[in-house]
């Protein structure tokens, strides 16, 4: 929107945009659901996956709905793993370091790990190829995920629709659509902020339906992070960090706190992890209001507001683990463009459209 344009303002003109004709709900993504079994043949991994067709699906009020259940382990893991966001095309990717230095310790740990991958992709041929990918770089994993990703349209409709019902749009007065992308693609700005909650919030699911077939036996901790961190060294023990906060890497904080990766006491992922649904049932702006500059945030300021709110201590520790960069015209690239005048983002691929 152009500047000053209040959020609520974009808001209601894109839903009555939007209203004729009515929009078929609940709305389905093709996809495919796979455990990728480790076997052990000496001292090499075989990794034998085992995939069926999925659906993900949504009710009329954007909430996740046909939640993939994972593959139980032969032991009841204290740590549930989340690697979350779009398959990459990296030459020797971050999926290696993710596997030696994220998951090898935490697998031969006394508690052991379950894993869940959700991965969106641009075409549904690509399905079986990016989860194979995944599964195999991960050496292994409960759950494997992959859905036809939603464009920017059906993201920001799936929100819409939750207005007509307990999101008025009036909760959204206040807050300028034209600063911040903390929210995108909700006010047109370029970015996968939404997708990325929602894909959190998928693997906060899986979790919760694995838990469900323990007995009701919960993790003690759950990790969330992104699959192109590239991890240089080992993060922190888990023993040492003990359960009294979240903890997340120091660094590319942005008015906020660093959202690419973060170790959570059970009884705090279920606030971490939640974002995608304080955006469509509304609080996610008196959450931003809280903070006491409703004009502007990023995803990271989001974050900090979100988790403070609800009361969950934060932790830093020192990183060591990078995003790593894909090659311009793949999969979900930015290219940041310099002139003498004007800094802007330049999407360098069609696969948010």
């Amino acid at each position: 929107g152009a500047p000053g344009t209040s959020a609520a303002a974009l808001l209601h003109a894109s839903r009555v945009a939007r209203a004729p004709p009515p929009r078929q709900l609940p709305l389905g993504r093709a996809g495919l659901h796979c455990g990728a079994v480790p076997e052990r043949e000496g001292k090499k991994v075989i990794v034998d996956l085992l995939c069926k067709p999925w659906t993900l699906e949504y009710d009329q009020r954007g909430r996740l709905l046909n939640v993939p259940e994972p593959i139980l382990g032969p032991t009841l893991a204290s740590t549930a793993v989340c690697i979350l966001g779009p398959h990459r095309d990296i030459p020797n990717g971050p999926l290696a370091s993710i596997r030696h230095f994220v998951l090898g310790p935490l697998r031969n740990a006394s508690g052991g790990a379950d894993v869940f991958a959700y991965a969106p992709v641009l075409a549904e041929a690509s399905l079986l190829q990016v989860a194979q990918e995944i599964g195999v770089g991960l050496g292994g994993a409960n759950a494997v995920a992959t859905a036809v990703d939603l464009t920017a349209e059906e993201m920001v409709s799936l929100v819409l629709e939750g207005m007509r019902g307990d999101n008025p749009i009036s909760a959204w007065y206040g807050i300028d659509a034209a600063q911040g992308d903390w929210a995108s693609p909700l006010f047109g700005q370029i970015g996968r902020y939404l997708a990325m909650y929602h894909d959190q919030e998928l693997c906060l699911r899986m979790v919760q339906r694995s838990e469900a077939s323990r007995g009701g036996a919960q993790y003690r901790h759950i990790i969330s992070s992104r699959s192109d961190l590239h991890w240089l060294a080992l993060p922190p023990q888990l023993e040492l960090l003990g359960d009294a906060r979240v903890w997340v890497p120091d660094g590319q904080a942005n008015h906020g706190i660093n959202d690419r990766h973060a170790i959570m006491p059970r009884r705090y992922a279920d606030s971490y992890l939640t974002r995608w649904s304080s955006v469509i049932d509304g609080s996610a702006a008196a959450t931003m209001r809280s903070g006491g500059n409703a004009t502007y945030a990023t995803t990271e300021r989001f974050l900090a507001l979100h988790l403070r709110t609800r009361g969950v201590p934060v932790g830093r520790f020192d990183a060591v683990a990078g995003v790593r960069c894909c090659r311009p015209g793949t999969q979900h690239c930015f290219r940041l463009e310099l002139t003498a005048r004007i800094r802007t983002w330049e999407f360098v691929s069609s696969d948010r459209r």
